[in-house]
């Protein structure tokens, strides 16, 4: 399961079938004891990548945008793609709702302070 913002993803917990109360209700595998040094660990670096399927299995990569250039948010959700740009110093502007379709100016181009990119979503 994967979780955007704050959240943190966990594998599934299966401890609950020792539990001879809660082996019968499969809920239970979601709700394992949390790791608390997970949470420590979010505060010193964000993350982004991107996600690739593959026949038996999601592979997830990570993806550092080289500074000072446009990253590609195609793919993204607004509200991710957003924060990702306002954040390089763009000014955004949103076209439809959805996902991220297309992005006024390429990634890869050099960032200029204050320019605005219209993003496209559907």
């Amino acid at each position: 399961m994967l979780y955007s913002g704050d959240e943190i993803g966990q594998v599934n917990d299966y401890t609950y079938k020792n539990d001879p109360e809660k082996r019968v209700d499969s809920r239970y595998i979601h709700r394992g004891k949390f790791d608390w040094k997970l949470a420590d660990g979010q505060k010193k670096k964000e993350q982004w990548g991107h996600t690739q399927a593959a026949p038996s299995a999601v592979i997830l990569q990570d993806q550092e945008p080289a500074s000072g250039t446009v990253p590609s948010v195609v793919g993204m959700g607004a509200k991710d793609a957003v924060y990702l740009l306002e954040s390089k110093g763009l000014k955004v502007r949103l076209n439809g709702v959805g996902r991220v379709r297309n992005q006024s100016i390429a990634s890869g181009s050099r960032i200029v302070k204050g320019q605005t990119i219209a993003l496209t979503l559907r």
